[in-house]
C-alpha cells in the first residue's frame, strides 16, 4: 500500500500467491529431509500456520501455540518470550531476535536462520531451537520449524564429559550418497593427545593420521578401517588397538573405536569414534606378562628343584644302605670274635672303609645347594685304583657272603695303578652296580670284577 504524493490517491499493490500443501512438502523434502521437529508451520508477512504438528504428542515443556493460525509476533511475545529462562536471555532481545521482521532481514544474509530458547516450563529446563527458511523472498513466505533438543545438547555435554573423563579424542567423517568420503574431522581433543594444536598442523585429512602409524600396524588398521566402511551390512564395528607416532610423546599406543550410520541402502553417511591413550595400559600389560614369565620360570626351576632333590634322596638311600649293611655286618662278627685281637683289629679297619664312605655319602646330602641344582661338582685328585677296588670289596663282601656268591676282581693291561678321579663319585658308580649284580645274581652265583685299559677310555665291566 502506498500513497501517490502528487494526487494524494492511495494505491495498493497487491500479489496472489497459491500456497498449498504439495508447495509445502516440496519445501521439506528439499530442506528438511529426514529431520523430525515437534511442528513445521508457516509464516507469510505477520501470520503463522501450523502445518504438521499437535501438541498432544508433546510430553512435556510444550510452546505449542494455543491457536493453529494468528499473529506470529503475539505468539512469540505472549507463549515463548515469558517461558524464556532469564539466566540465559534477555527478553526483549530475545522477542526481536524471533520476530518476523528480524527473521527476514536475517535470511536476506544467509540460510537458515536458527535461535536456539531456553525455557522454564513446569520446574524443567528445555532448550527449542527455531529454524527459518526461506519459500519466497518476494511474498516474505518462509518455513518454521521447530524442535525440542533438550536431550540431544544433554547428550554431547555426557559425551563431552566421557571423552574427558576417559581422556579421549572424538573423530568423525562424512560421506556422500555414493558412499564416497567428503570431509574428515579431528577434534581438538583428539589433536591436542598427539601433540598438534590445530587444523594447520594436524589438517582434516585422513592422512595426517595414517602417515603416523607404526609400520607393523598400519596395513592390519587400515584394512580394518576401510573393511567396516566397506560393510553395508552395519553389523561391523571398527575397534583396533595400535602405535602412533605422537608430536611430543614419541611412540603411543591408542585404541580406536568407530561406527557408521548408514542410509536405508547401505551407504555410509557418518563414520564416528572416539580414540583413547592406552599406553599406561600397555605398559602395565607388559609388567604383567614379565612377572608371569618370571614366576613360572621359578615354578619351573622350583619344580625341578624338588624333583632333583627326591631323585637325588632316591639314589642316596641306595648308596647309604650299602656302607650300613657293611658296618652292621662287620660289627656283628666283631663282637662274635671278641676275643680274637687279629681279626677285631680286620673287622675295625672295614668298618673304618665303610665309615669313611658313608661319611662322604651324609656330607652329599647336607649340601641341599648342590641338590637342588641337580648338578654334580667332580672333586678329582690322584687315587690308586688297586685301594678304590680293596675298598670296594671290604664294602660288599658281607653281601657276597649272605648270599654265597664268588667274587672275582682282575686287571687286564692296567699298567699303571694311580689314576686321577672323584673317589666318592667312582665308588658310587661301582657299588652301585656291584649292589644290583649281587641283588639279581641268583644265590651262589659268579660275580667278576674286570678293569680293562684301553687307550682311551679305560673300560670297567662288572658281569
Amino acid at each position: 500500500m502506498r500513497k501517490d504524493p502528487v494526487t494524494g490517491d492511495v494505491i495498493v499493490l497487491g500479489v496472489e500467491t497459491e500456497y498449498n500443501s504439495e508447495k509445502v512438502t516440496e519445501v521439506l523434502n528439499e530442506k528438511v529431509l529426514a529431520k523430525q521437529y515437534d511442528m513445521v508451520c508457516y509464516i507469510a508477512g505477520d501470520t503463522y500456520g501450523v502445518v504438521i504438528g499437535d501438541e498432544a504428542n508433546i510430553a512435556h515443556g510444550s510452546i505449542f501455540p494455543k491457536n493453529r493460525t494468528g499473529n506470529y509476533n503475539d505468539y512469540i511475545k505472549n507463549q515463548v518470550v515469558p517461558v524464556a529462562d532469564t539466566q540465559v536471555h534477555d527478553r526483549l532481545e530475545l522477542f526481536e531476535s524471533l520476530s518476523a521482521e528480524r527473521i527476514a532481514s536475517e535470511l536476506l544474509k544467509s540460510e537458515p536462520y536458527s535461535v536456539d530458547v531456553t525455557c522454564k516450563i513446569d520446574g524443567g529446563t528445555y532448550i527449542k531451537r527455531f529454524v527459518f527458511y526461506v519459500v519466497d523472498r518476494e511474498a516474505e513466505f518462509y518455513i518454521l520449524l521447530k524442535s525440542d533438543i533438550t536431550e540431544i545438547l544433554h547428550e554431547r555435554e555426557s559425551n563431552a564429559i566421557l571423552h574427558k573423563t576417559l581422556g579421549s579424542g572424538p573423530w568423525s567423517m562424512d560421506f556422500d550418497e555414493a558412499g564416497t568420503m567428503t570431509s574428515v574431522t579431528w577434534t581438538e581433543p583428539f589433536r591436542r593427545m598427539l601433540g598438534y594444536e590445530s587444523e594447520a598442523d594436524f589438517p582434516n585429512k585422513l592422512e595426517s593420521w595414517s602417515n603416523l602409524l607404526h609400520e607393523n600396524d598400519k596395513e592390519r588398521v587400515l584394512n580394518e578401517f576401510n573393511s567396516t566402511i566397506a560393510d553395508y551390512t552395519g553389523k561391523k564395528t571398527y575397534d583396533v588397538e595400535y602405535q602412533l607416532l605422537t608430536k611430543d610423546r614419541g611412540w603411543r599406543w591408542f585404541h580406536a573405536m568407530g561406527r557408521l550410520r548408514r542410509r536405508s541402502n547401505g551407504t555410509p553417511v557418518t563414520y564416528v569414534g572416539i580414540f583413547v591413550d592406552i599406553t599406561e595400559k600397555k605398559e602395565m600389560e607388559a609388567k604383567l606378562q614379565a612377572q608371569q614369565r618370571s614366576l613360572k620360570d621359578a615354578l619351573t626351576e622350583a619344580k625341578y628343584a624338588n624333583e632333583a632333590k627326591t631323585t637325588f634322596l632316591s639314589n642316596m638311600s641306595h648308596d647309604i644302605r650299602t656302607p650300613m649293611n657293611a658296618i652292621i655286618g662287620f660289627t656283628t662278627l666283631a663282637l662274635q670274635n671278641v676275643h680274637d685281637s687279629e681279626k677285631i683289629a680286620e673287622y675295625l679297619g672295614k668298618i673304618q672303609v665303610s665309615s669313611n664312605h658313608l661319611l662322604s655319602l651324609i656330607n652329599d646330602v647336607l649340601e641341599m645347594s648342590r641338590i637342588e641344582s641337580g648338578k654334580i661338582d667332580l672333586d678329582e685328585s690322584p687315587q690308586s685304583l688297586s685301594a678304590i677296588l680293596h675298598d670296594l670289596q671290604t664294602i660288599i663282601i658281607g653281601q657276597v657272603q649272605a648270599k654265597q656268591h664268588e667274587l672275582y676282581m682282575d686287571a687286564v693291561n692296567v699298567t699303571d695303578e694311580n689314576i686321577v678321579c672323584d673317589r666318592l663319585r667312582l665308588n658310587q658308580v661301582l657299588l652301585n652296580l656291584l649292589s644290583n649284580a649281587i641283588k639279581y645274581t641268583p644265590a651262589g652265583g659268579k660275580i667278576a670284577v674286570r678293569i680293562m685299559r684301553r687307550p682311551l677310555p679305560t673300560w670297567l665291566t662288572v658281569t
